[in-house]
């Protein structure tokens, strides 16, 4: 509002002054140049507040990765200048102390966050050891990750397995299946000269995964991250489960809000007898279609 008032004071001043509306009345009130100057300090102080916003609201990627360098960077834009007005300095110690204490509770859910997305992985706004407790973290989750995996195939396999010997009798032999014999002389053949790698260990995996990660180069800030991590589904497979378990937060509650208002247009007084199973489907089209015509 007050960058269009800027815009077009020109014009508003010209109409002020005016003989037209002037006539009958005494007193035009009109804004002093200190107002104006205010104004001015206002409309670019909440510059990157304004797009800040804008890139918030977009339903594309406003995934919980960002709020962390969001916050980061805007209070940096709000510490406090030798040549900001008194006006100026007030309001952005309002707002810092506000900011500074939003997410107080859930910083390290948010920079963990911002670690997964690999357009953010480098935490710049972070101190060089705040990073790598960042990381620390990271590798600890996926280590949880990667046993809660691990569990789930092995209850999978044993599933299988009972399945598939419920048909046969304990002394059937399957017939590919070499006699023990022939195991035990292989064995003692080559026994030394061939071994089987020992299985790291969840800690050393989820380590080793972590490196790996760190080394690939940033993701650019236009692309998606999702679409990334789908890329890179079989070359770090724990890291890509914590990825889609982070990055499907939404950072903001507007794709929500905008469901209501998607449901309000759907359902009016013209409309008012569909079932709520004709509801559902039609929000669910209306939200859907941008993703099925990409």
């Amino acid at each position: 509002m007050l960058e269009r008032f800027l815009e077009q004071q020109p014009a508003i001043m010209a109409t002020l002054m005016s003989k037209d509306l002037r006539k009958g009345v005494t007193d035009v009130g009109t804004l002093s140049e200190s107002d104006i100057a205010n104004m001015d300090d206002i409309v670019q102080l909440m510059g990157p507040v304004k797009m800040a916003t804008t890139v918030m609201c977009e339903e594309d990627q406003p995934t919980l990765s960002v709020i962390a360098p969001l916050q980061a960077k805007l209070l940096k834009h709000l510490q406090p200048c030798e040549d900001d007005s008194t006006l100026v300095a007030e309001i952005k110690r309002v707002m810092a102390s506000d900011l500074s204490t939003r997410y107080r509770g859930t910083q390290d859910a948010l920079n963990i966050a911002s670690a997964l997305d690999p357009r953010f992985k480098e935490l710049p706004y972070l101190e060089k050891e705040d990073r790598e407790q960042v990381y620390t973290k990271l590798v600890f989750e996926a280590e949880v990750s990667h046993q809660m995996q691990a569990m789930g195939n092995q209850e999978e396999d044993e599933g299988s397995s009972s399945t598939k010997l419920s048909g046969f009798n304990e002394e059937t032999t399957a017939p590919n299946e070499s006699p023990p014999c022939k195991k035990k002389a292989l064995d003692a053949l080559f026994g030394d000269s061939f071994t089987q790698r020992e299985r790291k260990s969840t800690s050393e995996t989820a380590r080793a995964e972590v490196l790996r990660y760190r080394a690939k180069d940033a993701l650019p800030l236009t692309e998606n991250a999702m679409k990334w991590w789908r890329s890179q589904e079989k070359e770090l497979p724990v890291l890509s489960t914590l990825a889609k378990r982070y990055l499907c937060i939404p950072g903001t509650s507007v794709p929500a809000e905008r469901v209501f208002s998607t449901a309000g247009d759907i359902v009016n007084a013209q409309r008012s007898v569909l079932q709520p199973d004709h509801v559902d489907q039609l929000i669910f089209l209306k939200k859907k279609s941008v993703v099925i015509e990409e």
